[in-house]
């Protein structure tokens, strides 16, 4: 009995230890800086520090954004800026959150199938129940909340790339 129990441990180690590693990645190829990419900028002494915002225009000395949280226009001096960041985009996990939900799913199963008769047969039949219950319904939540919670994605923009670097809105032409 007590070998039935320790072959189920090592038969969930390896499973359980590949679902609980994630690792993060960046957005792989930065987007070139253009009017209107969502950017995040870094601030040294101004408040608030870090701000996310609209590029609207960049000159050699001053970067014109509008705020994502009040839709002000701000021009700030590219000097204050200590960092500077553009948007890849929201990415979603569902996978990654899956696999998460399946090794919650399946410690919360053999927690709750951990019984006083776990070593005999019906109690290892019980055990593997709750365990295949609790990785599939670990794993069904997991996929639903991987669809519905993006993460946005974030480049840094090296600031020596923004010296001599100018960005406008450019007025097209309506054809009339």
């Amino acid at each position: 009995m007590k070998s039935r129990l320790a072959l189920l441990a090592l038969a969930l180690i390896p499973q359980l230890s590949g679902c609980a590693i994630a690792l993060r990645e960046g957005p792989r190829n930065p987007a070139p800086l253009a009017a209107g990419q969502r950017v995040r900028v870094h601030l040294r002494r101004l408040q608030p520090r870090v701000r996310t915002a609209t590029l609207l225009a960049l000159s050699e000395d001053s970067i014109a954004l509008l705020a994502a949280s009040d839709s002000e226009r701000v021009t700030l001096p590219v000097a204050e800026l200590r960092g500077l960041e553009v948007s890849g985009g929201v990415r979603y996990h569902p996978w990654r959150a899956a696999a998460a939900g399946v090794a919650i799913g399946g410690f919360a199963g053999i927690v709750a199938g951990v019984r006083r008769d776990v070593l005999t047969d019906e109690g290892m039949r019980r055990l593997g129940t709750s365990i295949n219950r609790g990785l599939l319904t670990g794993g069904v939540v997991g996929l639903i909340a991987g669809l519905a919670i993006g993460t946005e994605e974030w480049a840094d923009v090296p600031l020596d790339r923004l010296s001599g670097l100018r960005i406008g809105v450019v007025a097209g032409s309506s054809g009339r």
